[in-house]
C-alpha cells in the first residue's frame, strides 16, 4: 500500500525550499561559479520566516539605491621621520552603481482534480500518495528553478555588462535580455569599457593597445601571449591575477590546437594538465554540460568549458558563444555579492503582512472554482559587482 502524506505538509515552506535546495542546479553554473545561488534553508515554519539564501547575500535597505565599487590599492605612502607630521592622504576613490532590485515572482496552480487522481482510492484529496507526492515535488522544483534561471540570466548580463530590460506587455513587467532588442533600459555594472571588446583586434584592459590582436580560430595566433597579457593587466588593474577563463567547446578546441600552447606543453604531449567534469556524475549517470581544465602552459588558471544553453525571451541561446571568452580574477571575498531585499507579504486574505526575505521565499494560497492550491515564489535580488575591473569579456574570433 502506498504511503500517504498530508498536502499541507508537502507545501510547508521548509519542505518546498528544501526540495529546491536539494535539486541539482543543472543550468545555474555561472551563478554558482560566483557564489550567487541561494542554497541554504534558514528560518522556521512556525515563525513563518523560512527562506532560501546564500552566505554571499547582503540585505539592501531599499529597493532602489546605490552601492560602492572600488579597486584594491596598489600604491604605498611616504616614509616620515621622527617628529614629522603624519602624511595626509586622500580617501580611496569610490565609484557608485545605481541598482534596482529585481522582483522575480512567478506562481503556478495545482488543481485538486489533477492531484486527486494521485490519491489513495477511498481517501480524501488532501491525502496524497507517492505518485501525487512526486507530482507536487516536481512542480515545486520547477517553480524554484524558473525563478533561479532568471537570476542566471541576470548574472550572465552582469559579466558582459549587457543586461537589458524589454517590456513584456503586462503592466510594470519586463523580460531580461542579453542584447538591446526591444529594450527600454540597460543595467550597467561599471565594467571598464576597455575590459570589453566586440571585435578582433580588441580588449585593451587599460594597456593602450589591443591584447587580442588576432583571432583565436587561427592556430598561429599567440593565444598564450594573450593570456599572459590579460593576467598582467588584471594585476595592474586590481592587484589580482587571472584565475578563470570561461569558453564554449569550440573556443576550447581553438585553445588546445593552438601552436604556441602546444609547443609550450611539448608537441607530443596533451596541452592540458587536467581535464574533467566540473562535478562527478550523479547516480543515474547525469552530468553537466560543463568541464574544467588547466593548461600545462598556464598553471593556476582554470578553464571552464561551458556548452550550456539558456532560454532568453523565448529563444534558446548559448551562454557563451563560439566567438567569445570571459576572464575572471579570483572572485572570492568582497568582489561580487547578491543583494537581497525584504518585502512584506500577505499570504491569505485578512492576514497581517509578514516580512519575507532576503532570499527566495515560497507560500501557497487555496483557490476555489475550480479548487486548487496556488504556489508562489518570490526572490528580490540584484547581482552586485563591487570590483568591476575583475571581469573582462572579449570577442576572440
Amino acid at each position: 500500500m502506498s504511503t500517504t502524506v498530508a498536502l499541507q505538509d508537502l507545501l510547508r515552506p521548509s519542505v518546498v525550499l528544501g526540495t529546491i535546495s536539494r535539486t541539482r542546479y543543472q543550468y545555474l553554473t555561472v551563478s554558482e561559479m560566483l557564489g550567487l545561488v541561494p542554497r541554504d534553508v534558514i528560518g522556521d515554519d512556525a515563525a513563518n520566516d523560512v527562506s532560501l539564501t546564500t552566505a554571499n547575500m547582503e540585505t539592501l535597505p531599499a529597493r532602489v539605491g546605490t552601492y560602492d565599487v572600488f579597486n584594491r590599492p596598489l600604491n604605498g605612502v611616504n616614509i616620515v621621520g621622527v617628529g614629522a607630521p603624519a602624511q595626509i592622504i586622500a580617501p580611496q576613490a569610490v565609484g557608485n552603481v545605481q541598482y534596482r532590485v529585481a522582483r522575480i515572482h512567478p506562481s503556478l496552480i495545482l488543481y485538486y482534480d489533477k492531484m486527486s487522481n494521485n490519491r489513495v482510492i477511498g481517501q480524501n484529496a488532501a491525502a496524497i500518495d507517492r505518485e501525487g507526492q512526486a507530482y507536487i515535488t516536481k512542480q515545486s522544483q520547477y517553480l524554484g528553478l524558473v525563478t533561479l534561471n532568471t537570476l542566471e540570466i541576470m548574472v550572465l548580463g552582469m559579466i558582459s555588462d549587457s543586461l537589458y530590460l524589454k517590456p513584456s506587455g503586462a503592466p510594470d513587467s519586463y523580460i531580461p535580455r542579453l542584447d538591446n532588442t526591444g529594450a527600454v533600459a540597460q543595467l550597467k555594472y561599471q565594467i571598464p569599457t576597455t575590459n570589453i571588446s566586440s571585435a578582433v583586434p580588441g580588449l585593451q584592459m587599460g594597456t593602450g593597445s589591443n591584447i587580442i590582436d588576432a583571432a583565436w580560430s587561427s592556430t598561429s595566433t599567440t593565444i598564450l601571449t594573450h593570456l599572459n597579457k590579460i593576467d598582467a593587466a588584471f594585476v595592474s588593474l586590481t592587484g589580482r591575477p587571472l584565475r578563470r577563463v570561461v569558453v564554449n567547446g569550440i573556443v576550447w578546441t581553438y585553445i588546445i590546437n593552438n601552436t604556441e600552447i602546444r609547443t609550450a606543453a611539448g608537441t607530443a604531449a596533451t596541452p592540458w594538465a587536467s581535464f574533467d567534469y566540473t562535478d562527478p556524475p550523479m547516480a543515474d549517470g547525469e552530468v553537466r554540460a560543463v568541464r574544467k581544465a588547466v593548461l600545462k602552459a598556464m598553471p593556476g588558471v582554470e578553464f571552464v568549458i561551458n556548452n550550456e544553453n539558456i532560454t532568453v525571451d523565448g529563444t534558446q541561446q548559448y551562454k557563451f558563444g563560439s566567438t567569445k571568452a570571459a576572464f575572471f580574477t579570483d572572485m572570492e571575498g568582497d568582489i561580487v555579492k547578491l543583494g537581497g531585499y525584504v518585502e512584506p507579504i500577505v499570504e491569505q486574505p485578512g492576514q497581517t503582512p509578514i516580512n519575507k526575505g532576503p532570499g527566495m521565499t515560497v507560500w501557497h494560497e487555496y483557490k476555489a472554482n475550480p479548487s486548487g492550491v496556488q504556489l508562489f515564489s518570490l526572490l528580490n535580488v540584484v547581482p552586485m559587482l563591487l570590483v568591476p575591473s575583475c571581469i573582462a569579456n572579449a570577442t576572440i574570433a
